[in-house]
């Protein structure tokens, strides 16, 4: 008996050691054995309302090439806890009041995990506001014993909208599903509610769960993905938002994320056509911009990168779309000095011409 239990004693005492040598914490997702080699972070370059808390989580690499959240041993900071604080969980909060022009104020997040491997992500927090959430997509239908994914997005005061899904307190209000971060899934047939409550915000959206349902609901635009750069020409990438409608004219030539003349924004993703009619695209900007739509060039929509006052040009090419039908666009932008304005529009013949709506524009997939 001494000898099985010097054995076991061994044994645990060599299980401890392999751990300490590979640098992993406890609680850490992991297949014994492997070494933590690094840890990133996510989202990169995100941009926050004020006022606001979102969460960064840390994903670490192992030596067996394995990827896993990291939920302990890491220890949070920000470079100005006068601007946010960070919790052990790596939830963020601003307090940050905002300011006028379209200030910013950046922020520098870091993570150190208990084996002295780090990563940082910067994170800048815009003067704009939350105005509202939605869960996307609504209606959501899903069979027992199956899941269905959903977003929480927030809408902004400054015409962007925000994935929160990872920040946002999720429920439902009876046993027919469940619901986790980003997944709901079906428990009995039934129906019921979905719940988002986001920085004192609410919505919801019902769910059915009926056998042999196909899991999927209704899916509401949400904007264009703008990659926004330093520079006339996309010089220097300087963060990414996505933008609920092509329609800005910026006070002091300073843009919601705070560049201050001379930059370029390219935005792409999907228009969604609203009737079975005849389209013709349009832009109105101060300074230039270049149009393609359903994957053409810009040459045969619109091409005009040129510095001028604000000017409308209309795209060389009409199209035949059919509703419900998306097609794929891309808008480039550059602003140099003076004036900064820029509009994407579109018109049919029962369709006046407008700014298109963020109810028919969709991001990248």
């Amino acid at each position: 008996m001494l000898k099985k239990n010097m054995l076991m004693a061994l044994a645990i005492a060599l299980f401890i050691t392999g751990c300490k040598k590979d640098g992993n914490s406890p609680g850490d997702a992991i297949v014994a054995g492997t070494q933590l080699v690094s840890i990133s972070l996510s989202p990169q370059n995100q941009f926050v309302a004020k006022s606001s808390q979102f969460r960064i989580t840390a994903t670490g690499t192992y030596s067996n090439a394995t990827l896993a959240a990291v939920t302990s041993g890491i220890t949070w900071a920000v470079d100005d806890a006068s601007i946010a604080t960070i919790n052990s969980s790596g939830l963020l909060v601003n307090t940050w009041a905002g300011g006028v022009n379209n200030a910013t104020r950046v922020l520098n997040v870091t993570a150190t995990h208990s084996s002295g491997l780090t990563a940082t992500t910067k994170i800048t927090v815009v003067s704009a506001s939350i105005s509202s959430i939605l869960i996307n997509p609504g209606s959501l239908t899903v069979a027992p014993n199956q899941n269905v994914s959903f977003s929480v997005i927030a809408n902004m005061s400054d015409g962007s909208t925000l994935d929160v899904t990872s920040s946002a307190t999720m429920s439902v209000n009876n046993a027919n599903a469940t619901v986790s971060v980003s997944s709901l899934s079906g428990v009995t047939v039934g129906t019921g509610t979905l719940s988002a409550n986001y920085s004192g915000f609410n919505s919801s959206t019902g769910f059915t769960v009926a056998n042999g349902a196909s899991s999927g609901g209704t899916t509401a635009g949400t904007g264009l993905r703008g990659d926004y750069y330093d520079g006339t020409n996309f010089e220097t990438f300087f963060g990414t938002r996505t933008d609920a409608a092509i329609d800005f004219t910026w006070n002091a030539d300073v843009n919601n994320l705070g560049q201050d003349e001379n930059y370029s924004i390219r935005w792409t993703g999907y228009i969604k056509a609203q009737k079975s009619e005849t389209y013709t695209f349009y832009t109105q900007a101060d300074d230039g911009t270049r149009l393609s739509i359903a994957g053409g060039s810009f040459a045969s929509c619109i091409d005009d990168f040129t510095l001028h006052g604000v000017t409308e040009r209309t795209c060389a090419t009409t199209f035949a779309l059919t509703a419900g039908q998306k097609v794929l666009v891309t808008l480039e932008y550059f602003e140099g000095p003076g004036v900064s304005s820029i509009k994407l529009l579109w018109s049919s013949a029962t369709t006046p011409k407008a700014v298109i709506p963020q109810a028919y524009l969709y991001p990248p997939n």
